[in-house]
Order: C-alpha cells, then sequence, then structure tokens
C-alpha cells in the first residue's frame, strides 16, 4: 500500500507509524524515512528506546537505524520518542527523549532530522517547540491521531494495529480436537515419506500428494488431517520451495514441475530458470513484484497449516516471516521469527534474520541506485 504525505503534516505521519509497524509502540524510538522533496514515506524502522539511551550502545544503535533510512534513500528523517513517562510537562533537558534526540542528531548528518516528536500515555507534542498554542506542556490529545484521513484510509483498506508487539505474530485459535488429528496426520505422513523412501519416483509421488493438499488449503476446503500433512511436508525443502513459489504472482504450473522434477535427473534448465525469475520477483530491483490477492491467500493457508501443527516449526513461520518481509512488514517478519525453534539450525531463517538486520528491503520497494554506487 502506497502513501504519499508532505512533511508538514507531523499528525498525519504519527497516526500513519502504528500501521506501519503493526502495533502500538511504546518504550520506542521510530524513525520515519521521508523520500525527496514531496516526503514521500519509505521506511519506518525501530529501536528499544533503552538501547538508543544507552550512552554506550545507544550511538551505535541510532547509527544503525539511520543506515537503513539512508539505504531507503531518506532525504530526511522524522524520528518520534514513545515514553510513557514523557508527558505531561516538557520533557526536560536530560530525559530520555532529549538523550535520543541527540543521539539520532549525531547520526543522522546526512540526511539530518526533520523534527522530533515525543508521544506519551496520554498526548504528543514536539519535543522542542516552545509555543504553548501549538505544543502545551500537557501536550496535544492523542484523539487527534485517531481522526487523520491516513487513518481513515487504512481502517478501509482492512489495515489493523495490534496492542503491542508481543501479538504481532499471533495466529487464530484451532479447536483442540482438530489440532489432535493434524498432529496425527503430520506423524503418519512423515512415515509414508520415510516409507517411500528419500529420492526417485516414490518420493515424487509423495510431493505431489503434499502439494494437492497444500492447494486445498489455499482453497479453504484443507479439512485439519490434510493442514497436518501439509506442515509435515514443508520439513521438506523441495516442497517448502515449491510452495514459496507458489506464492509469487504468475507462477502457474512451476510449483508441479518442481516436485515433479524432484525424483529424476532435470532434463533441462526450463524449471530451475523459472525458480530463478521466482526468486527474483521477491529480491531483485529490477524485477520485484508486489504480493498480490493469491499471495494474501497463501498467507492465510500458511497461517491455518502452522496453528494446526506447530506454531514454532521453522519451516511454516519462516515462510510466514519471508512472506511479511515480501509485503514490506519487517515487524511482522521478525516477530515470526522471534517464534521459530531453532532459528539459528535453519537456513532459510537465518538468511531472512541477515536481511532483515541489514534492512534489505522486499526488490519492488527498494530504490534503484544511481550507476556506480
Amino acid at each position: 500500500m502506497t502513501i504519499t504525505l508532505e512533511v508538514c503534516e507531523p499528525r498525519e505521519l504519527l497516526a500513519l507509524v502504528p500501521f506501519q509497524l503493526g502495533f502500538q509502540p511504546r518504550e520506542s524510538l521510530v524513525l520515519v524515512s521521508l523520500r525527496g522533496p514531496d516526503g514521500r514515506v519509505g521506511l519506518v524502522a525501530r529501536a528499544d528506546l533503552d538501547d538508543v539511551c544507552d550512552p554506550v550502545a545507544g550511538p551505535a544503535v541510532a547509527a544503525r537505524l539511520v543506515d537503513h533510512l539512508r539505504s531507503d534513500g531518506a532525504a530526511t528523517v522524522l524520528a518520534v520518542v514513545y515514553a510513557d513517562d514523557a508527558l505531561p510537562g516538557a520533557a526536560p533537558d536530560g530525559s530520555r527523549p532529549w538523550v535520543a534526540a541527540a543521539t539520532v542528531a549525531s547520526a543522522a548528518e546526512p540526511p539530518g532530522v526533520a523534527s522530533v516528536w515525543v508521544v506519551g500515555r496520554a498526548g504528543y507534542r514536539r519535543l522542542d517547540c516552545a509555543d504553548k498554542l501549538c505544543c502545551p506542556a500537557q501536550g496535544r490529545t492523542l484523539e487527534d491521531l485517531e481522526s487523520t484521513q491516513v487513518g481513515a484510509h487504512m481502517v478501509l483498506a482492512g489495515a489493523t494495529v495490534r496492542a503491542s508487539r508481543d501479538q504481532l505474530a499471533g495466529l487464530a485459535p484451532v479447536p483442540e480436537d482438530d489440532r489432535r488429528r493434524a498432529r496425527a496426520a503430520a506423524v503418519a505422513w512423515r512415515r509414508a515419506r520415510s516409507a517411500d523412501g528419500l529420492r526417485g519416483p516414490a518420493h515424487a509421488d509423495w510431493l505431489e500428494r503434499s502439494l494437492v493438499a497444500w492447494h486445498r488449503a489455499v482453497e479453504g476446503s484443507a479439512v485439519p488431517a490434510e493442514l497436518g500433512q501439509v506442515a509435515a511436508a514443508l520439513d521438506d525443502v523441495v516442497l517448502r520451495d515449491a510452495v514459496l513459489v507458489s506464492l509469487v504472482p504468475g507462477s502457474g504450473r512451476l510449483p508441479e514441475k518442481i516436485v515433479q522434477e524432484a525424483g529424476s535427473p532435470p532434463q533441462d534448465t526450463a524449471t530451475s530458470d523459472a525458480v530463478g525469475r521466482a526468486v527474483a520477483a521477491l529480491l531483485d530491483p529490477a524485477a520485484g513484484v508486489r504480493p498480490d490477492s493469491e499471495t494474501e491467500r497463501g498467507r492465510s493457508a500458511l497461517e491455518r497449516v502452522v496453528a494446526h501443527h506447530d506454531p514454532r516449526a521453522a519451516p511454516g513461520r519462516t515462510l510466514l516471516a519471508l512472506v511479511a518481509w515480501w509485503h514490506g512488514d519487517a515487524a511482522l517478519a521478525a516477530a515470526h521469527l522471534d517464534q521459530v525453534c531453532g532459528e539459528q539450525d535453519y537456513r532459510l531463517a537465518r538468511l531472512l534474520r541477515t536481511a532483515l538486520d541489514a534492512g534489505m528491503p522486499p526488490g519492488w520497494a527498494a530504490v534503484p541506485r544511481p550507476a556506480g554506487r
């Protein structure tokens, strides 16, 4: 979702931040990348306020955030300090908002900080505003942020804001009987794979049946046992990659080709070339595409698969994290990865965590670089 806001609309920007993060930040420093002369909103980056205010580690934390915004093409930066104890009353020199502001200002030259805002439990104000009519000591009421154009637009578009970061990666509850059926089916499906062998036509047949169950999950017609089969099959990287490719717009029958060729040597490079193009659709700024409605259906199916089996299993959670990152929602992606059991042992999770730590955007959101830079 692309929204264009002017730099002179701080109330609209402040209202946008929770929607961009997916949750209401608290005890946080949030930096908003404002691109170009028209102040288009770009990357939104967050860090714990205590980390930024730490006299030893704080400058490095702020520098890392600012580096992400520079890579995003920020012309200037809007800083927002969320501190429960910041209001009422103007934040005194030496308080955490002022420390955070000074730390960010030192790190952000260039691109420079346009303004610093403070949001407390009951109000908000610009940190350095001395005009009591503009920014009373008690702050402007938070209700101002609930009656904005951007807020109305995001709500109409179906966007939601979680109460806290801890709730970001939550999944819909599943009846215990359904979960038992799914888990029993997962155990049986893994045994079937072992009985069929790890290679050859039997493996390809098992993968094809697993992919059929996945398609039924996307259609919304899969029963709990089939969701359990998909969860077990995601342990196989061939099926996992086929599921990932199925989420890419225009992938067509490529997932079927991936699993069909698993049991025999490839006859040519057509399938591998097509897989390369599908991966480029996620990563490459020159070929990147946005997720579409089919991707959303796939994400919903993945959520059901994960919720019915093991919410901490690496394959499903990592795919959910990857889809969130592809949507440009780094906070949700990180929250999903936080749920992964054994992240360091799962290569795709490690790679995605590295991308998140580096502030790497999906291909469609990357800012083209001038030649030679």
